[in-house]
């Protein structure tokens, strides 16, 4: 009866708004699959498995591998060859994860839980329900639907949904994909162009680094890092219960930290009320201290500039106070150089590490010339970096341009049935 409850009010909710301006996504999409569909099938059945990872931002999938149904049919999602898949969970949502999933082994697909899954019925263009949920119509009502605690929100299926978007005819769903598959397509060649002169910019920088700091390798006796600092500490776990965005201080994360600079991003910093105890003492920065990421993003390497509030670390990162006669750009550089890099990542790379533990950081061996050689190094090295940088962050600009340009173009397209048919 229920069943049969269910099918009487889709056919009369599609009866209403048959002749709406506007329809719910849920009567366009079947909204998560029930994988008991595919439940008959034989255990050892090849299908892909698609990590969150390997979701990419324009609609395709970057890569896959095989497993058997049954390694993968309890504890994952469900989906197969033309559902849409987008992640439900910050910051995945926010930064595109999703796809059209096609070619699919035997037409099947699982991947991570943190996955909303769209079937589009028959009479819908798969694009069609793609470029309406990549609209920023839909990304903004998205985010402001999320619920859960920081850091582990999650968009509703319910949201998904109930979501409107411009009821059209199959034909002109397909004509204005046809259009916007031109025109992103476009986007998207302009932005790996820009991302591979990023690339290039990248080597060039890592060249000289490298080449800079040759001459000084071949010291007959370079110290370890621990003991040309004054101290090397992080901060402690379970930072997030002290978060407050009208804090008192900063909460420095590995975010913050560039992979290919040492100068911090510091236009997304989180506020802070730190605890009255030795562990916030242990987590406080001074300016000029080194930031080594030691999890995520492991070797990415800053410097603590003059801030306005205090500010602290958690586990994630390692901090170096450069001793009294160590200048904290000359670490940087180097720990960001070939040497240092190798250095840091080995013992991840050549065991079973996950991440880096402080007496690794300090083990680090690193040239310590005169005060007045590391100051004219980094002058030099600084001013040779500079138009480097300054052309990153030009591409970084266009990139984001592009970016915008894409999703307008998107939104303006499928922003109401006039757009579509007009």
């Amino acid at each position: 009866m229920d069943e049969q409850a269910n099918i009487g009010q889709f056919v009369e909710d599609r009866a209403e708004e048959s002749e709406s301006e506007t329809v719910r996504l849920k009567h366009l999409a079947e909204i998560n699959p029930k994988k008991s569909e595919i439940s008959d099938l034989p255990p050892d059945t090849d299908v892909s498995f698609v990590s969150l990872d390997d979701f990419g931002t324009d609609g395709e999938i970057k890569n896959r591998e095989t497993r058997a149904l049954e390694d993968v049919y309890d504890g994952y999602t469900y989906f197969r060859e033309g559902d849409i898949a987008i992640a439900k969970i910050t910051p995945s949502f926010e930064n595109g994860k999703g796809a059209i999933c096609r070619d699919l082994e035997n037409g099947i697909g699982f991947g991570t839980t943190e996955l909303h899954v769209l079937r589009p019925r028959d009479w819908v263009d798969p694009r069609y329900i793609w470029y309406a949920i990549r609209s920023e119509k839909f990304r903004q009502k998205a985010i402001a639907a999320m619920r859960g605690v920081a850091g582990q929100k999650r968009i509703p299926s319910g949201f998904i949904g109930n979501y409107s978007v411009p009821n059209v005819e199959k034909h002109l769903q397909e004509r204005v994909c046809e259009k916007l598959d031109q025109e992103t397509t476009k986007i998207d060649e302009a932005i790996s162009r820009s991302r591979s002169l990023q690339s290039i910019l990248r080597n060039r920088r890592e060249s000289f680094l490298k080449e800079y700091f040759d001459e000084f390798i071949g010291d007959a006796d370079i110290p370890k890092l621990k003991y040309v600092s004054s101290r090397i500490t992080s901060g402690p776990r379970d930072w997030a219960q002290y978060y407050a965005d009208d804090g008192d201080g900063h909460f420095l994360r590995i975010t913050n930290i560039q992979k290919n600079s040492i100068d911090l991003t510091l236009d997304d910093l989180k506020g802070v009320n730190p605890p009255n105890n030795g562990e916030a003492e242990r987590a406080k920065l001074s300016t000029n201290d080194v930031l080594v990421s030691i999890t995520a993003e492991i070797g990415s390497v800053g410097v603590v500039p003059d801030l306005d509030q205090d500010s602290f670390v958690n586990q994630h990162i390692a901090v170096v106070s450069p001793s009294k006669h160590t200048r904290s750009r000359w670490i940087a550089y180097y720990l960001s150089s070939y040497y240092g890099q190798k250095q840091l990542l080995e013992p991840v790379r050549g065991g079973t590490k996950d991440g880096l533990g402080l007496d690794d950081v300090g083990q680090v061996r690193i040239p310590h010339p005169t005060v007045e050689v590391q100051e004219d190094a980094i002058r030099e090295i600084q001013e040779s970096l500079s138009n480097l940088s300054k052309l990153h962050t030009q591409l970084r600009e266009v990139i984001e341009h592009l970016k915008e340009r894409k999703r307008a173009i998107i939104t303006n397209s499928v922003g109401t049935r006039s757009d579509l048919s007009g």
